[in-house]
């Protein structure tokens, strides 16, 4: 068995593998640092069939992986092992950066981030990662994961392959960029607000269940601090030449405080974490991690709950202090009994007075 170790997030990670994998295992992880002192083993061993069986430390974590794989299912588990580490905000996202910073591209497998990260670093950028954005939570820095581009009929590509000395070093975050690949369509980039991009990087956050509140305040934060667009692209090319202007505007990184977690201004109840950005209230409820992005009406009610949580009061107050005009009374019942619906209110829903009996 060939062994070396790889510096994963700062955690030695020795890998065991059979000599006839020594060369395209060491291949695909040219880019990752080596360290020494491992203080975690992933083990490929052979059985009987020609297959390998892969080992995280004693666990079998899978058996029968064909040799033509082998390789890729190393990098997998380097990947889950990075998404679980407790100490980074883990986004689903491949990641570039320049001299403003980062660039965050979330999206779910399909959506063609890792083409376009790959586009973005032969046109220039710095490389940190196809597969997830880190953001290191002692200091608000987005920092490198490199591990080869998993390019589908191009296999497994090292960044420095697509452009010698193109991994990048730890930096702020300065974009969020939310691709999507459909091969019939001319490039379009759209501007989303805050609220939008909070709730699009809930969706492609891993880290959220586990740090649930915490992890939540921190993606406000990106969501805050970034700006962000979608852009929909059949050509990586044309998608990157694109973006290229939209982000001449986008103001460079000066300090690695860019990016923190949001404040909690409003305790509305103890389940939830509520953020207001730009005036749009997110919730996120840690019962079932569900994130609710609440109108400006229904950001009004919800709001209220925290000064009046007897529901039996709660149309009153809101009645009393809404700005004129701003929600009709008889609408004040509907949105207090959608709160319940959803799930943010437990209590019973106090009936409207102008129903029927």
């Amino acid at each position: 068995m060939t062994q070396f170790v790889v510096d994963l997030l700062g955690t030695p990670v020795e890998l065991d593998v059979p000599p006839l994998l020594d060369g395209p295992l060491t291949d695909a992880l040219t880019d990752l640092g080596r360290s020494d002192a491992p203080v975690r083993t992933l083990t490929l061993e052979p059985d009987r069939a020609g297959h390998f069986t892969l080992l995280d430390g004693t666990e079998r974590v899978l058996e029968s992986v064909p040799v033509d794989v082998a390789v890729a299912t190393v990098v997998w588990r380097l990947n889950a092992i990075a998404a679980a580490s407790p100490d980074h905000l883990v986004v689903h996202a491949g990641c570039v950066a320049d001299d403003r910073g980062g660039i965050i591209l979330p999206g779910r497998s399909g959506s063609g981030k890792s083409w376009l990260t790959a586009a973005f670093v032969e046109h220039g950028f710095d490389y940190l990662s196809d597969e997830h954005a880190l953001v290191e939570l002692s200091s608000g820095r987005l920092v490198p994961l490199a591990k080869p581009l998993d390019l589908g009929v191009r296999g497994l590509v090292p960044a420095s392959r697509l452009r010698p000395g193109s991994v990048g070093d730890p930096g702020p975050p300065a974009a969020i960029v939310f691709p999507r690949r459909d091969g019939a369509s001319p490039t379009i980039v759209s501007s989303l607000d805050p609220a939008t991009s909070l709730l699009a990087l809930c969706g492609q956050c891993p880290s959220l269940e586990a740090m649930g509140a915490t992890g939540f305040r921190w993606l406000a934060g990106l969501a805050s601090a970034c700006p962000a667009w979608q852009i929909t692209y059949s050509e990586a090319v044309e998608a990157v030449e694109a973006l290229g202007a939209t982000f001449r505007d986008v103001p460079r990184g000066t300090a690695l405080e860019v990016v923190r977690p949001v404040p909690v201004d409003h305790v509305v109840t103890d389940a939830t974490t509520t953020v207001v950005i730009d005036d749009d209230v997110v919730v996120f409820d840690a019962r079932t991690t569900r994130v609710h992005h609440l109108n400006r009406s229904a950001g009004f009610v919800w709001l209220c709950v925290e000064r009046t949580p007897d529901l039996c009061e709660l149309a009153r107050t809101v009645q009393a202090e809404a700005p004129a005009g701003a929600i009709e009374p008889a609408d004040v019942y509907l949105t207090i009994e959608h709160l319940g619906a959803i799930g943010l209110l437990d209590d019973e829903i106090p009936p409207d007075p102008e129903g029927p009996v």
